[in-house]
């Protein structure tokens, strides 16, 4: 968000969520992500940034690209 909307962000408002292990995360979140913090964040995204916001959006993009160019061999 801080790429694609910035002033839809409030940092300030930034909230640490549940940082537990991925394990967990899947045994209690198809029952409601309550269930592992009540703010509903998983994660910190209070150090994050525009500048690492926009690098994890290229490398999903490229993901995706990849995935579906593959499916068509």
């Amino acid at each position: 968000m801080l790429v694609l909307r910035p002033d839809q962000v409030k940092m300030d408002w930034a909230a640490e969520g549940f940082v537990g292990e991925l394990s967990e995360i899947m045994s209690k979140v198809f029952d409601g992500i309550h269930n592992l913090d009540q703010n509903g964040v998983l994660g910190d995204p209070r150090p994050e940034t525009a500048a690492a916001g926009e690098k994890y959006f290229a490398d999903m993009i490229e993901f995706l690209y990849q995935w579906v160019r593959d499916q068509g061999k």
